[in-house]
């Protein structure tokens, strides 16, 4: 039992040095993170899925999970391990700040990180790292209101980004999300300081911002059959291009509902379709959830049960809490920005942010 525990704290400070490598890049080699994955391919499958298991626990405790791991490292770390970290140009108080990072990462990525590890994918667990330490990195400096201003580094040397004021989302589970969006213009507040991102939106509302962000192109000869989208109302061309481009449907043949409160689920079925359409859904890499662990799963409705099932898989959608996903309620405008910066970050991996 000692020494299977000792190869389990061996694999967690291999996962410190997977989750490190990118920040330290610079101080080591390019090549630093292929050296760590190349570590991670020596353990047995066996071992990976008994240290998947403990990291599920350690997971599992949002407040001090990541915490206790940290100290439990201490209890078994050895010399070997010492050396093998110091090779690696590490020392052990490395290992355990860059694990502390961890406490950023959302939930659904930490358990996407936990199916790559089990399933020794190399590949998932490079594109993953990168895709957090990018979100992670949005924020610079801070606004008046406490936002962080500025984008990722390198992207303001690539893209003008626009000012961000907004005073209530300092602190929030999508405070970066917002700031991240809202600077390239694709999501707007209720006013230029207030963004309300606990607040509702409609489903004109959202699908507005998913047309900002595939910049959807109108068919000028095709005529829209919602009756209640009037060619007068502020968000009649933002409707019709998502409908030109099936990317949404109406209530109905005849309605659209605009300014209806949207859903979770409804607001993941236009993600899921998006994806779809463009045949590069089953392309993501798994986040290794189902959504069965959802008490509330038996809630989705029976149209939305294969858009959540791969929301869930694909990590596209969070749970409004561990336990509830919340199919049926309202999506709030945090969540919202939320969902839109994950499909961003995959269309932008695989080179498909235009419509096409």
């Amino acid at each position: 039992m000692k020494n299977s525990i000792k190869k389990i704290i061996l694999f967690v400070v291999i996962l410190a040095c997977l989750v490190s490598s990118i920040s330290f890049a610079e101080d080591i080699d390019e090549g630093a993170l292929e050296v760590f994955l190349k570590e991670l391919t020596k353990v047995s499958r066996e071992t990976r899925k008994n240290a998947v298991n403990i990291l599920e626990i350690y997971f599992n405790d949002d407040e001090n999970g990541i915490d206790e791991l940290v100290n439990d490292i201490d209890l078994f770390v050895t010399d070997e391990h010492i050396r093998l970290i110091e090779s690696k140009g590490y020392t052990l108080d490395d290992v355990k700040s860059e694990l502390i990072k961890l406490k950023s990462w959302t939930k659904v990525d930490k358990f996407r990180l936990l199916g790559y590890l089990e399933s020794g994918n190399a590949d998932g667990i490079r594109a993953l790292i990168k895709q957090v330490e990018e979100r992670n990195n949005t924020g610079g400096g801070v606004a008046p209101g406490g936002s962080s201003q500025n984008g990722t580094k390198g992207e303001e040397n690539q893209e003008k980004l626009l000012e961000v004021h907004f005073k209530d989302i300092a602190n929030h589970r999508y405070e970066k999300d917002i700031i991240y969006l809202a600077q390239r213009g694709i999501i707007e507040g209720r006013t230029k300081e207030i963004y309300d991102p606990d607040g509702n939106l409609t489903r004109a509302e959202f699908t507005t911002l998913i047309v900002r962000l595939l910049k959807l192109p109108l068919d000028e000869k095709s005529q829209l059959p919602f009756e209640d989208v009037k060619k007068d109302s502020w968000y009649y061309e933002f409707v019709k291009a998502a409908y030109d481009n099936k990317i949404i449907e109406g209530v109905n043949r005849a309605t659209f509902a605009p300014n209806r409160y949207i859903t979770r689920e409804e607001m993941v079925k236009i993600i899921v379709s998006i994806l779809e359409n463009k045949g590069i859904l089953h392309s993501i890499n798994p986040s290794g959830l189902d959504v069965a662990m959802y008490l509330d799963s038996s809630k989705i409705s029976d149209w939305a049960r294969e858009y959540l099932f791969y929301g869930v898989k694909y990590g596209l959608i969070e749970g409004r809490t561990e336990t509830e996903l919340a199919p049926r309620e309202f999506a709030l405008r945090g969540e919202a920005a939320n969902t839109i910066r994950r499909l961003y970050d995959i269309l932008k991996e695989k080179g498909n942010l235009s419509y096409n």
